[in-house]
């Protein structure tokens, strides 16, 4: 399990100070994860299930596999 959600895992932009403090409010850490040597410290920031835009430190944002993480 842990080798499929770190290979989920991706980076965010680091040209946004204010996307990337947006991102760490919303961020959080499973509590099934809370006790694990690899997940413990791992943050999940949900993107909407339909493939939708999320709005984030006013910005759009969306992901798809093929071009990664975009603002729109």
């Amino acid at each position: 399990m842990v080798e499929t959600v770190l290979d989920q895992a991706i980076r965010l932009p680091g040209w946004s100070e204010k996307l990337t403090d947006a991102a760490q409010e919303a961020a959080f850490t499973p509590a099934a994860w809370k006790d694990s040597v690899w997940l413990g410290s791992a943050r999940v920031l949900l993107l909407p299930a339909d493939g939708g835009a999320l709005r984030l430190g006013g910005q759009r944002l969306t992901y798809c596999s093929r071009e990664g993480l975009t603002v729109v």
